[in-house]
């Protein structure tokens, strides 16, 4: 496994593993705000994990978020390429003004986001 894939890759499960745990307190303004900045962290070091992972193990070479999801979707790496679309765009969003109808919008969608990106770091373990 090469070092830089390796470590990106386990910065991006603890990522994981710390939106898990605020998703898993009871909701309020506060945890719907730490689940929206924890999820900004997972998308960041989604993408360039598999920006790393298509380089490493397929020879592709790609320079955006939203270009990474499409060959990742085409490699069925990742199932929802759509959503996986609007996860960029929600991150996005959330990074550039934040506004709490942001941060509700990804609070109403973690369950199946959470789901999709654990999917994603089972499959890059195993190929790895």
């Amino acid at each position: 496994m090469g070092s830089d894939l390796a470590y990106s890759l386990q910065k991006f499960e603890k990522a994981l593993n710390r939106l898990q745990e605020s998703y898993a307190l009871p909701k309020s303004d506060i945890v719907r705000d730490s689940c929206a900045k924890r999820f900004e962290f997972c998308v960041e070091l989604a993408w360039k994990t598999l920006k790393l992972y298509l380089n490493e193990k397929h020879g592709i070479a790609v320079q955006s978020p939203k270009s990474c999801v499409r060959e990742a979707y085409r490699l069925a790496l990742i199932e929802y390429e759509a959503l996986w679309l609007n996860m960029i765009n929600w991150r996005n969003d959330l990074a550039h003004g934040y506004e709490e109808s942001y941060a509700d919008v990804v609070y109403e969608n973690l369950t199946e986001i959470i789901k999709l990106m654990n999917q994603l770091l089972v499959k890059l373990k195993a190929d790895i």
